[in-house]
């Protein structure tokens, strides 16, 4: 994920939660990409390449503190 799209998604997630009575008190992505290659023979017999990630926000509601976490998908995927 860039910056840019986390500071978008950021910027959203913040206009709601303070829409509904809330404040973001923290925010973070956790991410991941992996690369696997399988060889048969000295020769490439199969390869695999994946990414991952997971949004988290800590909100902030009348002195009450919760949390919440999503798993994001691409827009190919949405």
């Amino acid at each position: 994920m860039t910056k840019e799209l986390f500071e978008q998604i950021f910027a959203a997630a913040e206009a709601r939660a303070k829409a509904l009575g809330a404040e973001v008190t923290e925010a973070y992505y956790s991410g991941g990409a992996g690369l696997s290659a399988e060889t048969f023979r000295d020769e490439l017999s199969g390869f695999s390449a994946g990414k991952d990630g997971t949004l988290c926000l800590r909100l902030s509601v009348g002195g009450k503190t919760g949390s919440a976490s999503g798993t994001l998908v691409t827009p190919e995927e949405a």
